[in-house]
């Protein structure tokens, strides 16, 4: 669909990873539960955006960037970065903040290129993403409260807590882009309910 992903990287102590690229989902996973401390992860440079800026509008079209919620990471203004670093260049480039993450991202990017492929303009497309932004809302949940525990998020005590009484938080994406809780159910079961009873 003539999208080009320009992917996070993963630290893993003195092990680094590009997400999607030299780790998937599975191993990441494997690896996080073997791993004693939390990983870390690293936005792009913007000389990696400015590589594929270039690579997508060799040919003179307009690129639309569409990155991780800037509440999130420090990727979109990596991307601002690089797109000051163009603008002798006449790339005709818009950098976008989804405000949200994950399926969220996914979902935009790929309506932004179904757009862009039925001949639509890119400001048609700007608008469009940011319409659906607004309209959607991410709900999910934590199947576990150790992680929330090991990067600070929680104290030891509600972890601990929280995961005898099998409890489930319901997270979502607030407008800004920062992950908010929603509520907590006691159950995988009864927290996919709640979901599907707020949606």
């Amino acid at each position: 669909m003539n999208i080009e992903l320009i992917p996070l990287k993963v630290h893993f102590g003195v092990e680094t990873y590009k997400d999607s690229v030299d780790m998937g989902p599975e191993a990441f996973f494997e690896k996080l539960a073997a791993s004693a401390s939390l990983p870390t992860t690293s936005q792009p440079s913007p000389v990696e955006f400015v590589e594929a800026y270039k690579r997508a509008g060799a040919s003179g079209a307009s690129v639309i960037s569409i990155h991780l919620s800037s509440r999130m990471s420090g990727t979109y203004q990596s991307a601002l970065l690089a797109k000051s670093m163009l603008e002798e260049d006449g790339c005709d480039l818009s950098v976008v903040d989804s405000r949200t993450a994950s399926y969220g991202i996914g979902m935009l990017v790929v309506c932004a290129a179904e757009a862009a492929r039925e001949g639509r303009s890119k400001e048609e497309i700007l608008e469009m993403i940011d319409t659906i932004r607004r309209q959607t809302k991410i709900y999910f949940l934590v199947d576990t409260l150790e992680y929330l525990q090991k990067g600070g998020r929680i104290g030891k005590a509600a972890a601990l807590l929280g995961s005898l009484l099998n409890i489930k938080p319901i997270l979502s994406i607030s407008e800004e882009g920062e992950v908010f809780p929603v509520d907590k159910v006691r159950g995988q079961k009864k927290a996919m309910g709640a979901v599907s009873w707020i949606c």
